[in-house]
């Protein structure tokens, strides 16, 4: 576990396989098994408050996945040696997915934006 984060901070996955299977199935996967617990009908007020509970631990949890494959990807963009649109493309969807995470926090902690 400790190498494959090592190489997806390298860079060493290349920008295709770091965008697209680290960064974009990775949080798929993370929001629908946030939404099918948040989705769950007929809960109790207590499951309720565990269940969005558990669903702001794996939003943090991706938030902190976040940062080495942001590391990864903008270095795997660096050393890519396709079209150069790819790259530049890459770096701008960082600032996109960031902007959205940083919102959402703010909206969780109450900040009207």
């Amino acid at each position: 576990m400790r190498d494959h984060f090592r190489k997806l901070i390298n860079g060493d996955y290349g920008l295709f396989q770091t965008y697209w299977l680290y960064g974009v199935c990775v949080s798929v996967l993370l929001t629908i098994i946030s939404s099918v617990l948040l989705g769950i009908e007929g809960l109790g007020v207590r499951e309720q408050k565990l269940t969005w509970q558990f669903s702001m631990v794996l939003f943090a949890i991706h938030t902190a996945y976040r940062i080495p494959w942001t590391i990864g990807l903008y270095r795997s963009s660096l050393t890519y040696n396709g079209a150069v649109a790819w790259s530049y493309l890459a770096r701008l969807s960082l600032l996109w997915i960031w902007a959205n995470e940083i919102k959402t926090w703010l909206t969780i902690a109450g900040v009207e934006l």
